[in-house]
Order: C-alpha cells, then structure tokens, then sequence
C-alpha cells in the first residue's frame, strides 16, 4: 500500500496524475506485478474504474515511425 500528496489544478486531471504516480512506483521497483485494488482521492472519493480505464486503454498507433 502506498500514499503521496499531489497539487491538483483540475479534478478531472486527478485520474492521470494518479497513473502517472502508480506507473512511477512499478519503474522504480523492477516493473514488479502490481495490482490496482484502490484508488482514493481525498480520503473519500473512489477512483479506482477511472485510472484502471487509464491503464487498460489501448497505446496510440499513431506515434510509430513506421
């Protein structure tokens, strides 16, 4: 289980910083298998289906060179 405080400018931003936080944590300990059971935001607000949305959507073709 693991925590951290962000600064927010917009609440619809609050899922993405999340993943963003949650794929730091997997690069820092050896891409190890991780579960998303929970995420909370201030406390209270359940955000888990929004970032396992962000984790699970497909990567954008249109960045490959070839």
């Amino acid at each position: 289980m693991c925590g951290g405080d962000f600064k927010v400018w917009r609440e619809e931003d609050i899922p993405m910083i999340a993943y963003q936080w949650i794929k730091k944590m997997k690069m820092e300990t050896g891409f190890r298998p991780t579960i998303i059971e929970k995420v909370i935001w201030n406390n209270e607000k359940d955000i888990t289906e929004q970032v396992l949305k962000i984790v699970q959507a497909p990567l954008p073709s249109d960045d490959l060179p070839f």
